[in-house]
């Protein structure tokens, strides 16, 4: 499955953060192919390599379609979107990461895309709201009152109420997660603790970040019972937990610097291990 060490390592350019970069980076720990990164940030990101102001003379240099961080370079192909580079290495190395087991292979790849879109759309809303931007703060519960639908008004720009529908957004989203998995390991007899079973997806490696992301704003994600049979069973796989204690690794910041929150953590300090304290397995 796992594929060996190319003769011309891929190219992954983003800031010197966790962010979007980390599912990439973690599909190629698990897959045992090496990155050759650009870190893009001094002399604001501390492991950054690159000064913010090359983004733009690169940018124009690489000739890219849909120019954006994070960017892949693989041989002749130069891609964006993080949705879009897992899938095409997963193509490439291990076209079952994109798979939910126990289907026929047009249905099991509907079923695996179907969680892995909603992971970055759930993804998305709580990076938004880091970043200061509310785009969807609303529970079921909380819309069905007023027949609303999830986007604030601009007027109610941030509020103690609105903090706390995020979390419960931001948690309601994880279990939605799950229990989409649970669905089709029903439905395919396939059993385990991963979202759709004991085989690992590349979804799996989507929601783990969420999870460490969602936990820095709601820590008791932590404490659900699928969520710790989760990550147990993710950070067992083989590469993972050898990545994750990586000293290399970049656990902090998870944001840029002009995020509101995640954004100045000292990776020294009890908050920022505190915050990013499933980086390693757990809090």
């Amino acid at each position: 499955m796992a594929a060996g060490p190319a003769t011309v390592k891929p190219v992954l350019g983003y800031p010197a953060i966790r962010g979007l970069g980390e599912p990439i980076r973690a599909l190629h720990a698990y897959l045992k192919i090496e990155l050759e990164e650009k870190l893009y940030g001094t002399p604001f990101l501390p492991k950054a390599t690159l000064d913010f102001a090359k983004w733009s003379s690169d940018k124009a240099d690489l000739n890219m379609a849909l120019p954006n961080f994070p960017y892949y370079i693989d041989g002749d192909l130069k891609l964006t979107e993080t949705a879009a580079i897992m899938r095409y290495v997963c193509e490439k190395h291990a076209p079952d990461l994109l798979l939910a087991p126990g289907f026929p292979p047009l249905v099991g790849k509907a079923k695996h895309d179907q969680v892995f879109t909603f992971l970055f759309y759930a993804n998305n809303g709580v990076r938004s709201y880091h970043y200061g931007f509310l785009p969807q703060t609303r529970s079921r519960e909380g819309k069905s009152k007023d027949g609303r639908t999830g986007g604030l008004h601009f007027k109610d720009v941030w509020t103690e109420e609105k903090n706390r529908e995020m979390n419960a957004v931001a948690l309601e989203q994880v279990t939605d997660a799950l229990d989409a998995g649970k669905r089709a390991q029903k439905e395919s007899g396939v059993s385990g603790p991963l979202i759709f079973g004991a085989t690992p997806t590349a979804a799996d490696i989507v929601l783990y970040e969420h999870l460490c992301l969602v936990q820095c704003q709601a820590p008791e994600v932590a404490d659900l019972e699928e969520v710790c049979a989760f990550r147990r069973a993710f950070e067992a796989l083989p590469g993972i937990l050898e990545y994750l204690k990586s000293p290399t690794r970049l656990v902090v910041p998870i944001n840029a610097p002009m995020a509101l929150f995640g954004a100045s953590m000292d990776e020294a300090s009890p908050y920022a291990m505190k915050a990013a304290s499933s980086a390693v397995g757990g809090a």
